[in-house]
C-alpha cells in the first residue's frame, strides 16, 4: 500500500486528485491511509463496505472530479513521470486514451512463471494513434489485447458512461472491450514506456485456483458483449469483437477443465454453446469452433504434448 500511495503523491504533475476507495480492508490499509491524508490534500477518501472492485472502481470514478481518469491498484505501483508523460502525449495528439505498457514482478509467488505475463504492445504502435476500434481489431487480431484498466489513462468526457460490472470476475475483459468500442471517433495514442508495475502475490486472480466463480465470470463478460450490436455488422471492429466474444467462451470451459479436474459441469458445457451460437458466425475461426464445441480437445493435446516430450 505506501509503495502505491508514494507512486501517486510522487507524481511530478502535480495538478492531481487521488481517490482512495476502502472498502473494509482489514490488513492495517485504513492507518497507512490515513497517515498519507494528513500530508497531501489531494487525498480523497472514501470509506464503503466492501462489494467487490467493480464497485469500488465505480465509486471512484463517481467521485472523481478530474477531465482524465487513470486506475491503481493498491499492490502496484507507477513511475513518477507516468501523469506527465501521458497528458502531454494526449493533448499533443488530441486523442482521447494513452495506453502504456508494464512490467510484472513476483512477490513470495512460488512455482508461478513470471515470465508469462507480458504487458508489452507490438512495438510497431510505439507512439502511433488510431482510432480506439482500430486498435482493439489489431489486438484481437494480433492476440496482443491487454484488458487491465491500470494500463491506459482516457478522457472522462469521451467515455462517461463506461462502468464496470459488479459482482463478477474477470471485468476488465468487459470493460476495457465497451470503453475501446463504445466511440466511431475516438482515438488512442499507444506510448512505449512500461509506466505500471504490475504486483503478482498468491491468490490473486492470476495464481489463485480456480473456481466457478471465475467461470461463472467469463460467460457474464461474454454474454454482456453479445449485447452490442456492432457484432451484427461486416466491418474489421464486428470481426474482432465476435472472435474476442468467442475466446472468452472458449476460457470459460479451460477454466472450468482447470476447475472441476477435465470435467466441465454440464450447465457450463450448454451455457456456453449456448452463448457461442449468438455469435455472428460468420465471423468465426474454426479452432475457436473446436475447442467451444469440443472443448476437450485441448487435453488431448496437453496429454500428446507430454507423450511427445516423455516417450
Amino acid at each position: 500500500m505506501a509503495e502505491c500511495l508514494d507512486s501517486a503523491v510522487g507524481q511530478i504533475h502535480q495538478n492531481k486528485e487521488i481517490i482512495i476507495v476502502n472498502d473494509g480492508s482489514t490488513d492495517g490499509s485504513a492507518a497507512i491511509i490515513s497517515e498519507y491524508q494528513e500530508k497531501h490534500s489531494e487525498i480523497v477518501l472514501i470509506v464503503t463496505e466492501n462489494f467487490g472492485q467493480s464497485s469500488a472502481r465505480n465509486t471512484g470514478i463517481e467521485k472523481s472530479t478530474g477531465d482524465y481518469l487513470i486506475f491503481l491498484d493498491s499492490d502496484d505501483w507507477i513511475e513518477k513521470e507516468t501523469l506527465e508523460r501521458c497528458l502531454l502525449a494526449l493533448k499533443e495528439h488530441n486523442a482521447d486514451m494513452v495506453m502504456f505498457n508494464a512490467c510484472s514482478f513476483a512477490d513470495d509467488v512460488s512455482e508461478f512463471d513470471i515470465g508469462k505475463l507480458d504487458y508489452t504492445r507490438p512495438s510497431c504502435l510505439a507512439n502511433k494513434k488510431l482510432l480506439c476500434r482500430e486498435a482493439f481489431s489489431f489486438f484481437v487480431k494480433n492476440k496482443s489485447y491487454l484488458v487491465s484498466p491500470c494500463l491506459y489513462l482516457y478522457k472522462r468526457s469521451t467515455f462517461n458512461k463506461n462502468r464496470f460490472r459488479p459482482e463478477i470476475i474477470h471485468e476488465d475483459n468487459l470493460f476495457t472491450t465497451q470503453l475501446l468500442i463504445s466511440s466511431e471517433t475516438a482515438e488512442v495514442i499507444c506510448l512505449p514506456d512500461r509506466f505500471f508495475h504490475r504486483r503478482v502475490r498468491p491468490g490473486s486472480i492470476m495464481t489463485q485456483e480456480k473456481s466457478m466463480k471465475h467461470v461463472n465470470g467469463y460467460l457474464a463478460v461474454a454474454e454482456e458483449l453479445l449485447k452490442n450490436g456492432l457484432k451484427n455488422q461486416n466491418c474489421s471492429t464486428a470481426i474482432a469483437l465476435n472472435q474476442f466474444i468467442q475466446s472468452i467462451i472458449g476460457n470459460a470451459l479451460a477454466t472450468a477443465q482447470a476447475a472441476f479436474n477435465n470435467k466441465i459441469p454440464l450447465h457450463v458445457r450448454k451455457k456456453s454453446l449456448k452463448l457461442f451460437f449468438k455469435t455472428n458466425l460468420r465471423h468465426i475461426k474454426p479452432r475457436a469452433a473446436l475447442i467451444c464445441i469440443l472443448p476437450e480437445i485441448k487435453v488431448v493435446k496437453r496429454k500428446l504434448r507430454g507423450l511427445v516430450k516423455h516417450p
